[in-house]
């Protein structure tokens, strides 16, 4: 599974660029210094979900992964 999450990863890169503006739910979140918490926001009606979000070069992505206990 990981040669397909790398894979994927490097074409979301390749697509939206290097300056691209990037996003998550929960703790894969960027933290700014001045706020220590990070709450996990649910995208979905999953017992888990993680989603992160990308967008520049023109283009806008989103990946979301979800399962159940």
């Amino acid at each position: 599974m990981r040669p397909v999450a790398d894979a994927l990863a490097n074409g979301l890169i390749t697509l939206l660029g290097p300056d691209a503006d990037w996003r998550a739910n929960g703790y894969a979140a960027y933290r700014e210094e001045h706020q220590r918490r990070c709450s996990w926001a649910p995208v979905t009606e999953a017992a888990f979900d993680a989603a992160v979000a990308g967008i520049d070069n023109g283009h806008s992505a989103a990946i979301i992964a979800t399962g159940e206990d």
